[in-house]
């Protein structure tokens, strides 16, 4: 299974309904109660792992996956049926995002090496975004108004994030000194990624809204901090280590950062690894090395601990739709967990 910690690591170059202890959101009605899953597993034929990243309002997931020639290919899981989605004649494909509308982003590397952003809708098919002069471009995420961002090298090596929407190139300015890696963008052009920062040998989140780049600052013995998702209120979700080797989930919003030390049952760790418009969060509850289980944390703290198959005891939750419906991946293939009338 795909290391969390290696998640959107692009090559070099190239590019609420939430209460959670010991913090609140305040983004909707409290009270959730517990929601029961079903686990459907699915897989890619000579696949050696799948990673989901998105699923949309339809329930339609894609990610990637790898194969034996070690080239990862992009899939789409709908209604039932995983289906391979390869940029033609390029060396690999990416994807990493869907919005409502079905509009898929992802990147692709050419047979010359180079990397090139694209959009995939069903019906008309791939678009090539490839940024003028650039030496690469990679897409990330698209948000329902059909805005993706990503980002882009030059030829003296330099990558900026970008957004791009219909046909348009617009810059990002992040101010560091390494290389910027969005991870998702609202509705309303908010952006989160990270970025590796050299003064805590870590990483570092960030966030874009109103123009301004906020880079959080890592709380008190907290040296890496990653960004994996954003909701439509802004409210961002991700992984945090400290230098003691304790790992946890972390949610920013309002302008604060706050770690969680509770989410968990006591004697393990847990990472936030998507979030939903209602606040849901998923991710990864891990008890040891390779034993790991996926989640979902609701309401007042709800704490529900999803099933996993086949005595499957290394899986974790990625991403989580507005009506519950939660992807991952698993040990072997992946899963799609629905809430249970």
């Amino acid at each position: 299974m795909t290391s969390i910690s290696q998640r959107r690591a692009w090559p070099a170059g190239c590019l609420a309904a939430l209460c959670l202890t010991p913090f609140c959101l305040t983004l909707g009605a409290a009270g959730a109660q517990a929601t029961t899953y079903k686990a459907t597993a699915f897989n890619l034929p000579g696949s050696t792992y799948v990673y989901p990243l998105a699923i949309n309002e339809a329930g339609t997931a894609v990610g990637y996956y790898g194969t034996r020639s070690g080239n990862p290919q992009g899939f789409i899981y709908a209604k039932g049926t995983a289906t391979s989605l390869s940029y033609p004649n390029s060396l690999l494909t990416y994807v990493t995002g869907i919005n409502r509308a079905g509009t898929i982003v992802g990147t692709y590397e050419d047979m010359n090496g180079f990397y090139h952003g694209f959009l995939y809708t069903a019906g008309k098919g791939f678009t090539d975004v490839s940024m003028p002069e650039a030496m690469a471009t990679s897409l990330e995420a698209i948000n329902d108004k059909g805005v993706a961002v990503g980002s882009t090298t030059n030829a003296s090596g330099v990558t900026q994030i970008i957004t791009y929407a219909k046909g348009k190139f617009t810059p990002i300015a992040i101010n560091t000194t390494s290389i910027p890696v969005p991870v998702g963008i609202d509705d309303e052009g908010e952006i989160a990624g990270w970025f590796a920062n050299s003064s805590s040998n870590g990483e570092s989140t960030f966030v874009y809204a109103n123009g301004v780049a906020t880079i959080l600052t890592n709380p008190a013995k907290v040296f890496f901090s990653q960004a994996y998702g954003i909701n439509k209120h802004g409210v961002v979700v991700g992984q945090a280590a400290t230098v003691t080797g304790n790992q946890y989930g972390f949610a920013y919003y309002n302008g604060k950062y706050h770690l969680d030390v509770a989410a968990c049952p006591k004697g393990s760790e847990c990472y936030f690894q998507g979030v939903n418009d209602a606040g849901a969060i998923v991710g990864a509850n891990f008890t040891g090395p390779d034993l790991s289980t996926g989640y979902l944390l609701q309401g007042k703290g709800i704490y529900t601990a999803l099933p996993g198959l086949n005595g499957d005891t290394n899986y974790a939750a990625t991403a989580i739709n507005a009506a519950g419906v939660i992807v991952g991946e698993a040990s072997v293939g992946a899963y799609i967990w629905t809430p249970k009338p």
